[in-house]
């Protein structure tokens, strides 16, 4: 996904760029566990991140998708079976 600078400071809630933020170079390496509806009709991605349980919701983040979203997190996947 795309990594914006307000990623870092992420707690809770449907994660989406600030229009302040900046992007990364390059793309951050997530893995997506599943997703929800939320009640207005978009969906979020639960995607686990690798910084630890001290960062977002216990190590997680929920990522507005589809039309909606900004990180690119629904666009493409990796897959590997050992």
């Amino acid at each position: 996904m795309a990594a914006f600078t307000n990623v870092l400071a992420y707690k809770e809630g449907s994660y989406h760029r600030a229009q302040d933020s900046f992007r990364y170079p390059g793309v951050h390496i997530v893995k997506i566990v599943g997703w929800t509806s939320r009640m207005d009709g978009d969906e979020e991605w639960i995607v686990e991140n690798s910084w630890g349980e001290d960062w977002g919701e216990n190590g997680y983040i929920r990522v507005l998708g589809g039309s909606q979203g900004d990180t690119g997190v629904d666009m493409s996947a990796l897959g590997v079976t050992p």
